[in-house]
């Protein structure tokens, strides 16, 4: 797909600021491997002070949107 603009200067500060924390909340792929990879819950940093439990929803709701997309976009390069 070609873009006449770079779809990257769509993004407001403040989005790029919520890429940002997604991107260092995700796991570094292998992480965990073994008999735990996939069973054991893997974060990375948090926004927020405190364990998953202490994160605004809304943040965490946003976090899991993101993957879904990207995930669906890993998908259609396939």
């Amino acid at each position: 797909m070609r873009y006449q603009r770079n779809p990257r200067y769509l993004l407001t500060d403040a989005e790029w600021d919520m890429v940002r924390f997604w991107r260092a909340y995700r796991p570094t792929p292998g992480r965990i491997g073994g008999m735990a990879a996939g069973v054991i819950p893997v974060a990375g940093h948090l926004p927020e002070a405190g364990g998953y439990g202490d994160q605004a929803a809304i943040m965490l709701d946003a976090f899991e949107i993101m993957s879904a997309a990207e995930a669906e976009m890993a998908d259609e390069s396939d």
